[in-house]
């Protein structure tokens, strides 16, 4: 049995709370009794806690991550949703605005169609703005995150197009719940 190597804390002293790493040849469980044993020799009184592989490690630090990716995702279709009630909350609000003046269309021969896409017209500047925007926030933020830490991979582009897609689909539904008869 042979100990390839031992990676220890920079201060060259192993405390509480800290990790001992150790590069095995063979079988990483048949070497803990000799961890064990080594650790105690240097201080009897240090508590360990746990003795797993590098592959278990990383397996339960893995778990952790993916518990906070699926917090995050949850997070994040919450505040989706938040953002789609603003947007049809500003839409209905501002047709219900222009109501006297959707009438007065109205009985100058506008049809529902002509005043949803005036309507729509003046408030889509302003919706794409936002969708561009958020988009290349979005991007540019998950590069750096997946710069910063080995475990995050950017979202794909279909992921981009569904969540705008989402996004600017509820303007039009606004503005149809909204539009007299």
């Amino acid at each position: 049995a042979e100990v390839d190597g031992v990676y220890a804390p920079i201060t060259g002293r192993i405390q509480p709370g800290v990790r001992l790493i150790a590069r095995v040849a063979g079988d990483p469980q048949a070497f803990v009794p000799l961890v064990r044993g080594a650790v105690e020799a240097v201080d009897p009184d240090l508590p360990i806690r746990e003795a797993a592989s590098l592959h278990e490690a990383i397996y339960a630090d893995k778990k952790v991550l993916d518990a906070f990716a699926a917090l995050f995702a949850t997070f994040g279709a919450g505040a989706l949703l938040l953002t789609m009630i603003g947007v049809y909350g500003l839409v209905s609000f501002g047709v219900s605005r222009r109501t006297r003046e959707i009438g007065i269309r109205v009985a100058l021969g506008a049809t529902r169609g002509d005043i949803g896409r005036l309507v729509l017209r003046q408030g889509a500047v302003l919706i794409l703005a936002g969708t561009v925007v958020g988009l290349v926030i979005a991007v540019g933020l998950s590069h750096v995150l997946a710069a910063v830490t080995e475990f995050f991979e950017p979202a794909t582009a279909s992921t981009y197009v569904a969540i705008a897609g989402a996004w600017l689909a509820t303007a039009p539904v606004a503005l149809v719940r909204r539009l007299p008869p």
